[in-house]
């Protein structure tokens, strides 16, 4: 199994980074590794697993070769429940030995709640790891 997270990233590739081709041969590589059988099973050598936000779902609809996997292979994960987010949050820092002041996470959800209204009390905010 070879699980990609944040594909979307594909589509955000500058340049000079190798762009539209890197991206072509990434995707080509992937399908491959799904769709070629081999061996005596003749069984293809990975099952992939895309995961992608659903604001990039138009881009990867675009691309022809992933289509039939969109159309037959999706599977939708929803917005996360207050108990998921409090997990999300803490759970990683709990995992490394550390422990979040619980009206920390309080707060972090208060402020979910306060910028997203309705829409979006389920989603954190993207958060980027800067380097520098």
């Amino acid at each position: 199994m070879l699980v990609v997270d944040q594909f979307e990233q594909v589509f955000t590739l500058t340049p000079d980074l190798g762009g539209e081709a890197t991206r072509q041969a990434f995707i080509t590589a992937l399908c491959s590794a799904a769709a070629n059988p081999v061996g005596p099973g003749q069984v293809p050598p990975a099952l992939v697993v895309l995961a992608v936000r659903g604001d990039f779902w138009d881009q990867c609809a675009a691309v022809p070769e992933l289509v039939s996997a969109l159309q037959d292979g999706q599977f939708v994960v929803g917005p996360m429940t207050e108990s998921e987010l409090r997990v999300a949050i803490s759970g990683p820092a709990e995992a490394a030995g550390l422990r979040i002041d619980p009206a920390l996470t309080d707060t972090i959800l208060g402020d979910l709640r306060v910028a997203g209204g309705d829409r979006s009390a389920g989603v954190l905010p993207l958060v980027r790891r800067h380097s520098g």
